[in-house]
């Protein structure tokens, strides 16, 4: 018996909008290393949207070699760099995608609607 991969969805999908309102993911949200599903993920920073990846913490911390050991709830990690608490793992950044599930927010640009959906869901994917 052959086992098939997973495949990774696409970084997009308009076809399922999001509901900033609820906590729940568009099926294509999902981390493209493990495929961990309904959990913050991360997206890598001045990436064209055709070559983006979406990791989770665990994901993005090992890519990055940044300790996410004191991760919250709400996504927020000690960074020495800024000598204080950041939701970016190195240069990974939080993953919010439009309304219309069509791009990813810039970091500074993120409606505060799309940041308490993001900050709701769970910081961390079950553990495998």
């Amino acid at each position: 018996m052959v086992q098939q991969s997973k495949s990774v969805p696409p970084v997009v999908d308009p076809s399922y909008p999001v509901d900033y309102g609820k906590r729940r993911t568009p099926p294509n949200y999902v981390c493209h290393e493990c495929f961990a599903a309904s959990c913050k993920l991360w997206r890598e920073h001045n990436t064209f949207l055709s070559h983006q990846r979406l990791l989770c913490a665990r994901c993005a911390g090992e890519q990055a070699k940044v300790d996410i050991s004191d991760i919250n709830a709400d996504g927020y990690l000690t960074s020495e760099l800024i000598g204080g608490k950041t939701d970016q793992i190195g240069f990974f950044l939080p993953a919010v995608p439009t309304i219309a599930n069509d791009t990813y927010w810039g970091y500074t640009s993120v409606p505060g609607a799309g940041c308490e959906w993001w900050r709701r869901l769970p910081t961390l994917p079950p553990p495998a």
